[in-house]
């Protein structure tokens, strides 16, 4: 099945990001003009294949930020020439070392298709889902990546891509103590637009800050995801998945969502250099790239994080297991 990706708004922060979500610092910052909007090229895999019968070619998209040594959920999605998303496939992802040396095979992971669901039905945004491995880096550096769907007439080669690993990831970590931090909520701010960038609102991802929903003694899911300014491909719909779980699991789970950039009165991002300025909160995380999402215990420690989209599903995992 394929999907219509729209242009996304000001992706002028482009220019300083490339695969990645990142802000920049507050220095003389200003803010944005929505009518310099421009549309954001996809992500290119390091090679391109054609498609069945001779068809146009199609791209990676990484959707994952913050790789690190280890076993990582690696996510990325799948563009045809039209800019149209290629869904609903499986296949294998091959790991190879030293990929602009002599590439050695490392190992080889199964992919599949995890769709997403979304409060209205009538009106779902344009990403139909999201391609997931569990794949583990021995280190730092480098690496090649062959993507080889499984009896796709889409797509009937190995797209090829190029993989960044770091050491360690930035900001918060399973394991930490969430940081107590005081977000603004419908209760302490006039003007909602300034901290959530839907279209209307959602004042229900709005009613406690992180400090009071850590210290509440309930679980609480932080997303730091932005619905109207994304800047990668496949990051968009994040904020719908966090409401449609929100629905089932509020009675016992708090959930609020943040946006990654400073927001002016007017609802626009502040910009600094064409780029757009991390919010407060998305500084003193740690991050670098959105959108994250975390699930904190009951006890205030973070329990899972999980970056780029996530779907439903691997929410209500998580979210079961702490509740259990």
């Amino acid at each position: 099945m394929t999907q219509k990706i729209p242009a996304l708004v000001l992706a002028i922060a482009l220019l300083a990001l490339a695969s990645a979500c990142g802000g920049g610092d507050d220095d003389d910052a200003e803010e944005a003009d929505p009518g310099q909007a421009t549309p954001a090229p996809p992500i290119a895999a390091e090679g391109t294949e054609t498609a069945g019968g001779g068809g146009a070619p199609v791209s990676v998209v990484i959707a994952s930020s913050g790789l690190i040594t280890g076993e990582n959920r690696f996510t990325f999605g799948l563009l045809d020439a039209e800019n149209q998303t290629v869904d609903g496939l499986s296949g294998s992802l091959t790991l190879f070392n030293d990929p602009q040396g002599a590439p050695e095979a490392l190992a080889t992971y199964d992919f599949q298709f995890l769709p997403l669901e979304f409060p209205d039905p009538e009106n779902p945004p344009d990403i139909g889902g999201i391609y997931t491995a569990t794949v583990d880096f021995p280190g730092s550096g480098l690496y090649g990546a062959q993507i080889t769907p499984a009896g796709s007439a889409e797509v009937t080669q190995g797209l090829r891509i190029l993989i960044e690993v770091q050491e360690e990831a930035a900001g918060v970590q399973v394991g930490d103590q969430a940081p107590s931090s005081d977000t603004p909520t419908t209760v302490t701010t006039d003007n909602i637009e300034t901290i959530d960038s839907d279209d209307p609102p959602n004042p229900q991802l709005h009613e406690l800050s992180i400090a009071e929903a850590v210290q509440s003694g309930r679980p609480t899911v932080v997303s730091f995801a932005t619905p109207a300014f994304c800047t990668s491909r496949l990051c968009g719909p994040m904020v719908d998945v966090i409401l449609n779980v929100h629905d089932e699991y509020q009675d016992r789970v708090n959930f609020i969502q943040v946006e990654p950039f400073q927001l002016g009165d007017d609802g626009q991002p502040v910009l600094n250099n064409g780029a757009f300025v991390d919010g407060t909160t998305f500084a003193e995380w740690g991050l670098v790239a959105e959108p994250v999402t975390f699930i904190i215990g009951a006890d205030g420690v973070v329990a899972y994080r999980f970056e780029s989209i996530t779907t439903q599903d691997e929410l209500r995992a998580a979210l079961d297991a702490i509740l259990a």
